[in-house]
């Protein structure tokens, strides 16, 4: 391997590291509520993007649809105000990076516990993530976030009137 080989590798891991720590510092921030942080992971264009299935991904049908960095963090706010722990575990993490752009999967657990009018409840789901993220005056940022639920356990009313419809 040349020397301008191996440099180019050794971007492409460190690109692949960062854009990783990315998303898991963004997913700790979700469960440890601190929404404030949230804006400071997405360009400000950025778009998300919920599907409450595989089917209804492929249909390009989302449950819901945010844009701009502001409207996903209220997103998240308003889907987790009836949640007193959540927790989201992200495995499989791959990134194919093309200079400062690169596209990424993953698959999520996701848990949420209910508290107030939705205490006892609970909902876990196993989903895939899918995203673009670009390079922005040096850290990675998200531009695109879609999340699929996959398989869904226990009942999504602990989101109250937030509740994702699993009816086909």
């Amino acid at each position: 391997m040349s020397d301008i080989a191996r440099k180019h590798a050794i971007e492409q891991v460190i690109s692949q590291l960062d854009i990783h720590a990315l998303f898991c510092a963004f997913l700790r921030n979700v469960d440890e509520r601190n929404f404030d942080l949230l804006p400071s992971y997405f360009t400000l264009d950025a778009v998300f993007r919920q599907y409450v299935s595989l089917e209804e991904r492929d249909a390009q049908r989302p449950v819901s649809v945010a844009t701009g960095h502001t409207a996903i963090v209220d997103q998240f706010k308003r889907f987790f105000r009836l949640l007193d722990r959540t927790h989201h575990s992200i495995t499989n993490f791959v990134t194919q990076v093309d200079g400062d752009t690169a596209n990424i999967s993953a698959h999520m657990r996701c848990y949420h516990r209910g508290t107030g009018p939705s205490s006892g409840l609970w909902e876990e789901s196993l989903s895939l993530l899918q995203g673009t993220v670009v390079r922005q005056n040096e850290p990675w940022r998200i531009r695109t976030f879609e999340y699929t639920v996959a398989i869904i356990l226990g009942l999504p009313d602990v989101f109250g009137d937030a509740a994702i419809s699993t009816a086909a």
